[in-house]
């Protein structure tokens, strides 16, 4: 009489992500994140999992490799995401792989020897000579204002102009409140991804 055998469980059986999603929401929330920070991080997690659904790979814990995740990071360049906002989900999936491990869910991440994806410095663009000239054209008036810096200065050169050559020179525009022309500071959260490009 043959012998029963009893088959090893597969690591393809185990937790998935989709199953350990509410388990990651209540940890961050433990730790005090904020409901931003928790949202950031869920749509790292979700884009990952849609994408390993879209190409039939695995979606279980243990069955996730680091060609997976590779996979994913240059799909999201093939449609357009900008390096900044790939880089912003790599590092929104590497602290869900450290708690995995911390809870015994996976012996080890397969982030672990992965690194953040370059992004490259986006310079200032630099005004061209016509443009440079429009805006100081733009500065100069007959109010108070306009003559505070004329005392010791060439003729015709206001206070506000003489200020923002130097800026120009380096491609910077500054805050000219007096003329209407502000420069704003996008102030996003740490995680930079309150916008979800591509």
């Amino acid at each position: 009489m043959p012998r029963a055998t009893t088959k090893a469980p597969s690591l393809a059986d185990g937790p998935t992500l989709a199953s350990t999603r509410d388990y990651w929401i209540l940890h961050l929330r433990s730790e005090g994140k904020s409901e931003r920070t928790v949202a950031t991080y869920l749509r790292a997690l979700d884009r990952l999992d849609a994408f390993l659904v879209e190409r039939g790979m695995p979606r279980a814990l243990g069955a996730i490799r680091r060609e997976h995740l590779e996979a994913f990071f240059v799909a999201l360049g093939e449609r357009g995401n900008a390096p900044a906002t790939i880089s912003i989900l790599f590092r929104a999936l590497r602290p869900f792989w450290r708690w995995l491990v911390e809870e015994d869910e996976v012996e080890r991440s397969p982030m672990q020897r992965m690194r953040a994806p370059a992004v490259p410095l986006n310079p200032a663009p630099v005004l061209s000579d016509e443009e440079s000239a429009r805006l100081l054209a733009a500065c100069r008036g007959t109010d108070l204002i306009a003559r505070r810096g004329h005392a010791g200065r060439t003729a015709g050169r206001s206070w506000t102009a003489a200020t923002m050559r130097p800026s120009l020179a380096h491609g910077v525009l500054p805050r000219v409140a007096h003329h209407g022309l502000t420069s704003h500071t996008d102030k996003t959260d740490p995680h930079g991804l309150g916008r979800q490009e591509g």
